[in-house]
């Protein structure tokens, strides 16, 4: 649209609702009303609730409390390359940042479950 947002727009327009009719009024050069604005739901009423989740993240993270038992302790989950992937560890290592196809880096953040990823969930190929 060719429209030049200023920096501050965010904290001159807090709300949604504000942000959108600012940017309605610009794009259509005239005040744009949008209705009375949507009001969120009391939790009290909401009949949806969070009665599980989980998690794998790189350092053998397999649940939401090993994750906050992690970042709690402050432990640091990135390691050394793994060997059972397959990978020629040391042609994968490339010395610098301006080498394409290499790493750059010795360590990295790797899930220990690799097999259990469902490449194929996310359109990833599986190799």
């Amino acid at each position: 649209t060719g429209l030049r947002l200023s920096a501050t727009l965010v904290f001159d327009y807090p709300t949604p609702h504000g942000l959108a009719e600012h940017l309605v009024a610009e794009l259509l050069d005239e005040r744009g009303d949008l209705g009375t604005p949507l009001v969120a739901a009391d939790v009290a009423d909401d009949p949806v609730v969070v009665v599980g989740m989980a998690c794998r993240m790189p350092g053998g993270i397999t649940t939401p409390d090993d994750l906050w038992r992690m970042l709690a302790d402050g432990e640091d989950r990135i390691t050394a390359f793994p060997t059972d992937r397959g990978w020629d560890l040391d042609a994968l290592f490339g010395g610098g940042h301006d080498n394409r196809g290499v790493s750059a880096t010795r360590r990295g953040g790797f899930l220990h479950d690799v097999a259990g990823f469902d490449a194929a969930f996310f359109g990833i190929s599986p190799r």
